[in-house]
Order: structure tokens, then C-alpha cells, then sequence
């Protein structure tokens, strides 16, 4: 599991990027609900040792309806253990009426060795997946509503802010097209920013593989974005993500 899809990877901010107040990302929930921009910074602990801090930026292309969607790493010295300072991904992402569709993904872990990078086309009016994952060319029929590991996150929040049930995602995973299941997992108060939000977990895993697991804590009054979220193998949490900061364009 790529670290993004734990929420389901920019630098320092621009000056035009001010801090959030809590009714920045609230939407009110409708059949053509999308999210607002953000930058949210994300601390990320493994096996309760830091590992550094994750920031997602999503924010509006020039095509009515496009967003960009991108994920950079800044791991801490145990973090470069595991993922490159230079890791990022890219996700280009058209919001309609029908949802979320991906135009195209890019990932790069920032090192020589690209075993873990991928460039992949998705055209929807061919159905096909195209380019290259992991060393592997890929040329695959295309099934619709399918996502990439960025663009997963931004499709689930837009389905819980359309009032829609979370259920079955198919999502391109190591050159492969897989399926996802996303189910509700209760409901808690979760802190953040010293403040209590209402928050709805969500449970997702491979169809047919419920030994490794992911949860997420969605907060409806900051347009469902996740404020925690967590990897587990046969119950054993090892992963961990927590919102630290969040800012909005101005």
C-alpha cells in the first residue's frame, strides 16, 4: 500500500496560503458536492517512532471541473528508511456529476531506482489504461469509476459529500487493477486543532483479503477530510496519520 492510500505525498507554502478556520472546507452536502482546495500536512508515525510529515495539496486547474492532486514527503531520519525526501505523486482528476474520474497519474519515489515509479494515461473514451508501472508497461481495459492511489482519497470524500454510501473502488495497484472494499467502522470524536470533531470512520481492504486493513476518520464539518488514518496487518496497527495542519488558497 502506497503511503497516500493510508488516507486513503511543495516545501515550504506560498504567501498566498493562510491558515483554515473550520468552516473553510465545509460544503453543504448536494448531488454536485466537490471538495474545496487545501494543503494538509500530515504526521506519520511507524510503530509509534516518527517518521516525518506528509503534505497533500489539492487545488483547481483552468479546465472547469479539473483539480490537481499531489502528495510530497518530508520523512524524518528513520523515515528515509522507508520513502525518499524526494517522493511525490501527481494526480490529475476531472469532478462531474458521475464523481471522481483520473486523467492521469504520476509517481516518482525519488531515488535512481524506479522499481516504484509510474506514469499512467487513463482514457475514458477508450476505456484503456495506459503507460508504465514498476517497470511494467501497461495497456489494460479501463473499468469505469476506476482510481489511482491519489485520487481515491478525493473520490471517497466526494461521494460522502454527495450524501452517497461508501462501497467497492476498483484502484490501480502495482500494474494491476484491483477491488476495494470501503465500509462504515462506527463513528468518534476525534481532537484536532484543540477542538472535538464529529468524525465517521470508514474501513477499506482488497476484496477477499481482510488481513490487512486501512481506517480513516472523516470529519463532515471539514468537508470529509480525513483526520486520522491507519494501516493494520491481522489487527496490528503500524502505521499511523494524523492531521497537524491544514490551510486553504485565499
Amino acid at each position: 500500500m502506497a503511503i497516500a492510500m493510508a488516507l486513503p505525498t511543495v516545501g515550504v507554502l506560498c504567501t498566498a496560503v493562510a491558515t483554515a478556520q473550520p468552516t473553510s472546507l465545509a460544503t453543504v452536502p448536494s448531488a454536485t458536492a466537490e471538495p474545496e482546495p487545501y494543503v494538509a500536512r500530515y504526521r506519520v508515525r511507524y510503530r509509534g517512532l516518527s517518521g516525518g510529515v506528509i503534505e497533500f495539496a489539492l487545488r483547481r486547474d483552468q479546465e472547469p471541473g479539473r483539480f490537481i492532486y499531489e502528495s510530497r514527503a518530508f520523512p524524518s531520519m528513520l523515515g528515509r528508511l522507508m520513502i525518499s525526501k524526494g517522493s511525490h505523486e501527481k494526480s490529475v482528476i476531472m469532478i462531474d456529476a458521475d464523481g471522481v474520474r483520473p486523467l492521469s497519474f504520476l509517481a516518482e519515489d525519488g531515488t535512481a531506482d524506479t522499481s516504484k515509479d509510474a506514469d499512467l494515461r487513463f482514457d475514458w473514451e477508450r476505456h484503456r489504461l495506459t503507460g508504465r508501472a514498476q517497470n511494467k508497461d501497461v495497456d489494460l481495459p479501463l473499468p469505469d469509476h476506476t482510481q489511482d492511489h491519489l485520487s481515491i482519497q478525493i473520490a471517497v470524500m466526494v461521494d460522502l459529500l454527495r450524501g452517497r454510501e461508501p462501497g467497492t473502488y476498483s484502484l490501480v495497484d502495482d500494474a494491476e487493477i484491483k477491488q476495494y472494499e470501503y465500509l462504515h467502522d462506527g463513528a468518534a470524536k476525534t481532537r484536532f486543532k484543540d477542538k472535538d470533531y464529529d468524525t465517521v470512520i470508514l474501513r477499506s481492504s482488497r476484496t477477499g483479503n481482510s488481513r490487512r486493513a486501512n481506517r480513516y476518520w472523516q470529519a463532515p464539518e471539514l468537508g470529509y477530510l480525513p483526520l486520522r488514518a491507519e494501516r493494520s496487518s491481522k489487527g496490528d496497527v503500524d502505521l499511523t496519520l494524523d492531521l497537524e495542519d491544514v490551510k486553504v488558497p485565499q
